[in-house]
C-alpha cells in the first residue's frame, strides 16, 4: 500500500530528526510533511516519545500539542507497536 510506504519513509525522516542527524531540522520535516498533505490530502503527525507533536501537517509552524490521549497513538506509546487511526 502506498500510504504504509509513505509512512516508512516519513518515519526515516522524522527519526533522523529526532535523533538529532545533522541537516534535518523541524523545518525541513515541517516541509516535506506540507507538501505530502498537498499532494494526498493526508494530515501528517510526527509526535515525540511522550506524544507531543514534533511536527504537524495541519499547522506545520505551530505550537507542539499532546496527541497522547488518542487511543492509537496512547497504543503505540504504550506498547512500540506500529498502529493507525483516522
Amino acid at each position: 500500500m502506498r500510504v504504509e510506504r509513505d509512512a516508512v519513509v516519513l518515519t526515516t525522516i522524522a527519526e533522523d530528526l529526532l535523533g538529532g542527524r545533522p541537516g534535518v531540522t523541524r523545518a525541513s520535516l515541517a516541509g516535506i510533511v506540507a507538501s505530502y498533505e498537498q499532494d494526498t490530502g493526508a494530515r501528517v503527525v510526527v509526535v515525540d516519545a511522550e506524544g507531543l507533536s514534533v511536527v504537524d501537517s495541519a499547522d506545520p509552524g505551530g505550537p507542539s500539542r499532546s496527541f497522547a490521549s488518542r487511543p492509537e497513538l496512547a497504543r503505540s506509546l504504550a506498547t512500540g507497536e506500529v498502529v493507525t487511526g483516522v
